[in-house]
């Protein structure tokens, strides 16, 4: 995305990147890409040369990064709704991404791995988006929710990262996929891909709390 940097600043030198299913709709104009627009988001490289403030890193070192650029100051960024940030940067969407020889970000995105292949390696992005953001929504407590109250929605497998969960959902209604019946405690699955002129009455109804007490969300 950019040429070997002249003067040091935090850049990295791309080994491997993932196609995700972002790309697919970076493709189609959607999630408000800017163009022209080198895509890539889920990158692996080697620090080829940074700032003289940036401490921590070593030429050669491998490294991941986190492709979300977030101002901290905001309304937003103020209350940990980072996503939502007013002055949100994403690489390989807003700004060229990493399917090139260098990419360059803010060394604080930036993070060092050991033992990890570099095509392995480009699942630390997307696996650690999931890891951060379910953590930081999800809070559980059986004193206080009944378990035919809670609802789960999405990628269910990541609720294997819940224990408590995973043991309290027990007949919960469960939006889900068939390969996990055999493996969670679910007696309702709802294996079902909606039209898009549903969607208004799905996201209606996730709103009304006569229809779903608790939700738990994962996209």
């Amino acid at each position: 995305a950019v040429s070997p940097p002249k003067t040091p600043r935090p850049g990295r030198l791309v080994k491997a990147s993932g196609v995700c299913g972002t790309d697919l709709h970076i493709h189609d104009g959607e999630f408000g890409a800017r163009f022209p627009l080198i895509p890539g988001h889920e990158t692996v490289g080697v620090v080829a040369a940074f700032g003289r403030d940036v401490q921590g890193f070593t030429i050669g070192d491998r490294v991941v990064a986190d492709n979300s650029e977030l101002c901290g100051h905001c309304h937003y960024c103020h209350r940990g709704k980072e996503l939502f940030c007013d002055n949100f940067i994403a690489h390989g969407v807003m700004v060229d991404g990493v399917f090139a020889e260098y990419a360059a970000y803010p060394a604080h995105h930036v993070f060092t791995f050991k033992n990890l292949c570099d095509l392995d390696a480009t699942l630390l992005e997307p696996a650690a988006y999931g890891v951060y953001k379910d953590d930081d929504r999800v809070s559980l407590s059986p004193n206080t929710m009944f378990k035919e109250e809670i609802n789960v929605l999405g990628s269910f497998s990541q609720t294997h990262k819940f224990p408590t969960a995973i043991d309290y959902l027990g007949k919960c209604p469960t939006i889900s996929t068939i390969a996990y019946r055999k493996r969670v405690k679910v007696d309702g699955i709802v294996n079902k891909t909606f039209k898009l002129e549903e969607w208004q009455a799905c996201l209606d109804a996730m709103k009304n709390k006569s229809v779903i007490k608790a939700a738990i969300v994962f996209d």
